[in-house]
């Protein structure tokens, strides 16, 4: 108990999924928590259960204007941030490169690459004025291997490992005391998967899986209270792969989106 205990921390796409069970880690370990969302329903819900010093703001992370307002609350409430979790984002059909539309493509950057972006540029100016922090991004196993039929998601995600590590070196050279880090998922069961793939689709990405299992949102989480945490102090640029082996086998398994 008391990992992140005091801390301010913000959590992008928290009212399911990976996200919502970083939002409790975070509480759990002493944090006061901002759970962001597009859904209001789930986020609320979300925000009540897990009870506490957590709150719930509807928040579309691909709209500068709506970081610049969810930042200022959260300063305006707590007197600072000193953890961001950019978790929000969306999937994409998988179709031949060919058949990828532009406004699929525009859509999912946006989201998933510039929703990022926008957390970090507007949360770096709020962490340097206190005294530092902790930025972690999560992106996907989808960074680092070929995703034939879904490059799409696959380019967002591997942009979003190139926007950390060039700016955790941005950070750690101005000793601003900001550590940048991804979280690369392999193929998380959560409520959301559940609903959207068959249950022999699952099987079939299962026994693709070198431990022989999906991962739970829980081991999501615990790598981003590792990450947002003082244990990790001399931690940045890291790329923390969560995947059950997925990326050491020749052909790793399609993982659903979170």
């Amino acid at each position: 108990m008391g990992r992140v205990e005091d801390k301010v921390a913000v959590v992008t796409g928290g009212a399911a999924g990976i996200g919502r069970a970083i939002a409790e880690m975070l509480a759990a370990e002493g944090a006061r928590v901002v759970i962001t969302d597009v859904n209001s329903d789930q986020g609320e819900a979300a925000a009540a259960a897990i009870g506490g010093d957590v709150v719930f703001r509807v928040h579309d992370v691909a709209n500068e204007a709506a970081w610049i307002d969810v930042i200022a609350d959260t300063v305006n409430r707590a007197g600072g941030l000193d953890i961001l979790v950019n978790n929000a984002g969306i999937g994409s059909p998988n179709v031949r490169p060919e058949h990828a539309d532009l406004a699929t493509w525009q859509r999912v950057q946006s989201v998933n690459l510039e929703g990022t972006f926008l957390g970090c540029k507007h949360s770096l100016p709020v962490m340097r004025g206190g005294n530092g922090g902790s930025i972690v991004n999560i992106s996907s196993i989808a960074a680092f291997v070929p995703t034939a039929n879904d490059l799409v998601y696959g380019a967002s995600k591997a942009a979003v490992l190139q926007l950390t590590r060039s700016l955790a070196m941005h950070c750690a050279k101005d000793r601003s005391n900001i550590r940048v880090n991804s979280i690369h998922p392999g193929a998380i069961r959560t409520k959301g998967v559940e609903g959207r793939r068959s249950p022999e689709i699952l099987r079939q990405v299962e026994s693709g899986i070198p431990m022989g299992h999906m991962g739970e949102p829980d081991d999501i989480a615990y790598a981003a209270l590792y990450l947002a945490s003082d244990e990790s102090k001399y931690v940045t640029g890291l790329a923390m792969i969560v995947d059950g082996g997925c990326v050491l086998a020749p052909i790793p398994p399609s993982a659903p989106d979170h």
